[in-house]
Formats: C-alpha cells, sequence, structure tokens
C-alpha cells in the first residue's frame, strides 16, 4: 500500500478547477447510482473533539474509500491552523486491496471551496459584487477563489472574532485589488451583501449569532460551517439546498447541523441547470461534506499520483 503525504498531495498542483471538475463527476455518479455509499457518522464531545467516518464505493471506476476525521476544538491550535486531520483509505473495488493511504488536507480543505464555486455559480445573481465572510481562516481564504471564479466580486466584507486574523484576512483582500472592509457588527457584515460565506470553526461555548433574516433579498449563503454560526430561520429562505438530504437528516439528527430541512435540492441538481430565476429570493446551501464529494477529489489526486485499481 503507496503512503501519499500532505506535501506530496501538494506538489501535485492540483487547482480547484480539478476540484469542480472531480466534483462534477462523482455526484452526477452517485445520482445515476453508480457510486454507493453511507452518510457521515459523528461523534461530538464537550472538549470540542469530533470523530467522523464514511465509506463508499464506485464500481464502474474500480475503487471503494474509508474516510476519516479526527478534530479538536479549534482553541487547541495556532491561530490559522487546521483543527482536525483527515486520512482517505482508496482500495481496489474488485480485490478489496488498499492501493493508498492519502492525506486528506488537500481533500478537506478543497471541497468546501469546490461546492460552493458548483453553488454560487446557479444561485448566486450574475451581477453578486459584495461577498462577506463569516471567518478568516484558511476557508476563507479558497472560498474566496472559488467566489472569484464565478463572481466579479469587487468587496469583501470581513468578520472574524480575531483582529489578527481578520487583518491579515483583508491584506490579501487588498493585495488581489478588491476593496477589504473589516466589520465590527454581525448584522451590518451581512445586511446588504450579496454573498455571505460562514466558516466558522466548532468550539465548547460556541453559539450561533448570525441571524437569517439580516439576509438581503437575492443573497446567496453558502455554509461551510454547517450552520453552526446561525439562529433558526433558514426556513423562510426561498431556496435551500446541501450536498445530500439523507446525510443532512443524518446529520441534524447526530446534532452536528442545527437545521436539518427541509431541502429543495442537492448539489447533484444544480450542476446540469440554474433553478429559475429568482432575484428577490434569498438561497442558502448548507454543505457538511459527504463522502461522495471526498471520493471526487480523491480521484483527482489519485489519477495525479498514477495510482491504477489492480496496480
Amino acid at each position: 500500500m503507496r503512503v501519499v503525504t500532505k506535501e506530496q498531495v501538494a506538489a501535485l498542483g492540483l487547482t480547484l478547477a480539478d476540484v469542480v471538475g472531480g466534483l462534477k463527476r462523482s455526484f452526477l455518479a452517485a445520482q445515476a447510482g453508480e457510486i454507493v455509499w453511507r452518510p457521515k457518522s459523528t461523534i461530538n464531545q464537550p472538549d470540542g473533539a469530533f470523530l467522523i467516518g464514511t465509506l463508499a464505493g464506485w464500481s464502474g471506476a474500480g475503487v471503494a474509500l474509508f474516510h476519516n476525521i479526527m478534530g479538536t476544538s479549534a482553541a487547541n491550535v495556532g491561530p490559522g491552523e487546521p483543527h482536525y486531520t483527515s486520512l482517505q483509505i482508496l482500495s481496489d473495488y474488485r480485490t478489496g486491496r488498499a492501493i493508498a493511504a492519502i492525506d486528506g488536507t488537500f481533500t478537506s480543505t478543497m471541497l468546501p471551496a469546490g461546492v460552493t464555486a458548483l453553488a454560487a455559480a446557479r444561485l448566486a445573481r450574475p451581477d453578486a459584487k459584495i461577498a462577506t465572510f463569516v471567518g478568516a481562516g484558511i476557508q476563507a481564504r479558497v472560498n474566496l477563489d472559488a467566489l472569484r471564479s464565478v463572481r466579479e466580486i469587487a468587496t469583501v466584507r470581513v468578520l472574524s472574532r480575531s483582529r489578527a486574523s481578520a487583518s491579515g484576512f483583508a491584506a490579501l483582500v487588498t493585495a488581489l485589488g478588491l476593496k477589504a472592509e473589516i466589520s465590527e457588527s454581525p448584522e451590518a457584515a451581512i445586511r446588504g451583501s450579496d454573498i455571505i460565506v460562514s466558516s466558522v470553526p466548532s468550539g465548547p461555548g460556541l453559539r450561533p449569532f448570525l441571524e437569517p433574516a439580516w439576509v438581503s433579498p437575492g443573497a446567496f449563503v453558502s455554509a461551510v460551517d454547517i450552520g453552526r454560526s446561525w439562529l433558526p430561520g433558514f426556513e423562510a429562505f426561498e431556496r435551500r439546498f446541501t450536498d445530500d438530504k439523507e446525510q443532512a437528516q443524518m446529520q441534524h439528527r447526530e446534532g452536528r447541523m442545527a437545521y436539518g430541512g427541509a431541502f429543495d435540492g442537492e448539489i447533484a441538481e444544480l450542476i446540469p441547470a440554474s433553478p429559475a430565476a429568482d432575484p428577490q429570493g434569498r438561497a442558502v446551501i448548507i454543505h457538511p461534506g459527504n463522502v461522495v464529494g471526498v471520493l471526487g477529489v480523491t480521484m483527482e489526486i489519485s489519477r495525479a499520483v498514477g495510482l491504477q485499481p489492480g496496480g
């Protein structure tokens, strides 16, 4: 069995476009019944530790996958550092033998950004210019790239509990030639924004502080943080999506997702065509990241590394 490290994956030079392409292929294959899988199962501890596991098989591609995450409270790591580790075990579907153990840092980092790009291309208004980022860590950075790949963002509002992280992200925004605004008020950051990305990490004592009623007509929310920073109210939105309804319901039952539905659709339904235009309708996608997406990104890594089932 081959071990593919974080550094080796980084050296492959995979792009956001590669990730989005892999996601499209895997989500459409799952919708067509070509991938068998189970929703994530989660154990959350009072001290902020969490354990997540899930699995999938794609007979047509000749592979199976076990995906696991071990995480901790963001308070236990340095500013901007990941508060979880992820590993994928890729196996040969026919023989059952392990092909590789692949570090999941790239996958766990880029999967939410790929979903944001897919969803924003369909749900965000074409003229969206103002984007608010609640949380200013690595997810804010990769999701900004995702939004800029599908919309002409001109102004970025930053809301963060850490002034240092907010300033660092604002400096990056300015270096990209965009206008950066650091906000002290959650309501001011949300109202009037065209797109809102929330990526607040989990941790003991975290309480929702964003009010869905602040979201302006026609705006789009990408809840990378699975909605943990949001108060109840998404049911009033005109369009509500998730990566997979079955998984969302399980994550809700296990207490990881506060909002468990109803949802109007899933990611696979957003890929072929845009929903009907609704310039006044608010839209949200809550995406805890399911194994179909993980498999799609892992397949891109596998191809780039040269891994082959039966090899």
